[in-house]
């Protein structure tokens, strides 16, 4: 589903602040005060529907409103469509978190893509940094986003299949090449959890010595907001960073803080407790479609690493 860009008349402000509790209550983001107006509409999904009667609002002739989930470029986001009379078929109006006009850098006439709201991956705009603290926080992920470990992962995949029985080979028990919850179950089955961790942790921590900075690691002390580290890695590795480059997180949650894994949304919705925060006006950013799949678990939105550069 796409459409252009179009400006708004500034009514819908109106609705959204009346209505913000309720479209808390069905949307699980407090929406930014503004509406992303589309025309010239081609449907190419089908989103699904909410339907809110009997609200209290300054509009005349408004009987409810219509609420339809989705995601634009990995930001949640809801068509909204009054129940008015003198409401025309062909305006579409979108809400979200925050202003899309000023995170994706949006003029009148541009394409706007729209998703289905389980599908933070697929983006076509590019963000703005800039913007980035306009989100309730900010929760990154490690390898691939903030850094590049210099990691022999070949050699490591070897050394843990030298860790278990010749007969088993832990790797096939993943459905998943980026989901390794089953190889520490495995792991844990054998009465190999620690040193399975401990074998990680040390490649990691070795790996942080030539780490390669990525330009993401720059933006963490220019955010006003909470921030967050979310990462697969070690902590040992996760702190060596941190100290290296000189970065603070108000929250670290690495692979010893959960036996969870990514794609598993329970690590990053412990880093949004621990901050505090709204999860879907929280921002994750990440490099995998893992991280994406994580995000829409625990309910905040996504941004990649590549919608930057």
């Amino acid at each position: 589903m796409h459409g252009k860009l179009e400006s708004g008349n500034g009514v819908a402000n109106i609705l959204i602040s009346d209505l913000d509790e309720l479209l808390f209550s069905h949307l699980s983001f407090c929406p930014f005060p503004g509406t992303l107006n589309l025309t010239q509409m081609v449907s190419t999904i089908s989103l699904t529907s909410t339907i809110v009667h009997d609200i209290e609002n300054a509009l005349d002739n408004c009987d409810g409103i219509e609420l339809h989930s989705c995601s634009i470029s990995g930001i949640k986001a809801a068509l909204i469509r009054p129940l008015a009379d003198n409401y025309p078929k062909s305006k579409f109006e979108f809400i979200a978190p925050i202003s899309l006009r000023k995170l994706f850098s949006l003029n009148d006439g541009d394409l706007v893509h729209i998703s289905a709201a389980d599908n933070l991956w697929t983006y076509e705009l590019k963000a703005s940094l800039n913007y980035l603290d306009k989100f309730d926080g900010v929760i990154f992920d490690l390898d691939g986003t903030l850094t590049n470990l210099d990691v022999d992962w070949e050699s490591v995949r070897t050394q843990i299949r030298d860790l278990f029985p010749s007969s088993i080979n832990p790797f096939s028990f993943r459905a998943d090449r980026n989901n390794h919850a089953p190889i520490y179950e495995l792991a844990r089955q054998h009465g190999l959890y620690e040193d399975l961790l401990d074998l990680l942790a040390s490649h990691e921590f070795d790996g942080t010595k030539n780490a390669v900075p990525l330009p993401l690691l720059d933006v963490i002390p220019n955010l006003n907001c909470p921030v967050g580290l979310c990462t697969k890695n070690s902590h040992i590795a996760s702190q060596e960073i941190a100290e290296k480059f000189n970065v603070h997180f108000d929250s670290f949650i690495t692979r010893e803080s959960t036996f969870e894994d990514k794609p598993n949304p329970l690590p990053l919705q412990k880093c949004i407790e621990d901050l505090e925060l709204f999860p879907g006006n929280t921002l994750f950013i990440g490099n995998e479609k893992t991280d994406a799949e994580t995000a829409y678990g625990a309910g905040t939105n996504f941004l990649q690493v590549d919608q930057f550069y």
